[in-house]
């Protein structure tokens, strides 16, 4: 049993090795090898290694994968390190859309957590700022959005 265990470990330590290593170029959704990326990427959330998991959280993001958007939402509401939880917010907005959006304001008005919750309403008016910035909306309206 330990054996088998060992040998999985090893695995999915090479699957995500190589996902990292396919990180010296821009990733997309074009990527010829985009969607076995994405894939290993969401076997390594479920490993309990804090360092890979930090990672495999951040690049998640940087991906932009859609699929991740309802695990990194549970590890922002759930997960005990505060860091996994900072890092899964600023995912889910590099992610952008709707759902990965609204949660990231949710959790910076009523998360449970300081720290967390500062750092979430950083990420939401940066975003906001952002899409200000984009569409040029008018005086009367630019910070209507932001979390005080």
């Amino acid at each position: 049993m330990k054996n088998t265990t060992k040998i999985f470990a090893l695995f999915m330590l090479l699957s995500i090795a190589s996902s990292v290593f396919a990180f010296s170029q821009k990733i997309d959704k074009t990527h010829p090898k985009y969607e076995q990326i994405e894939a290993n990427l969401l076997e390594g959330l479920k490993i309990g290694n804090f360092g890979l998991k930090l990672d495999v959280i951040y690049r998640l993001g940087e991906v932009r994968s859609a699929r991740a958007v309802n695990p990194l939402i549970k590890v922002l509401r759930t997960d005990k390190d505060e860091r996994l939880r900072i890092v899964a917010a600023l995912a889910l907005m590099k992610i952008n859309t709707e759902r990965s959006i609204y949660m990231v304001k949710r959790v910076a008005i009523f998360g449970n957590n300081d720290k967390v919750r500062k750092m979430c309403k950083k990420f939401y008016n940066a975003h906001v700022i952002q899409q200000i910035n984009k569409f040029g909306e008018s005086d009367n309206y630019r910070y209507a959005s932001l979390i005080e």
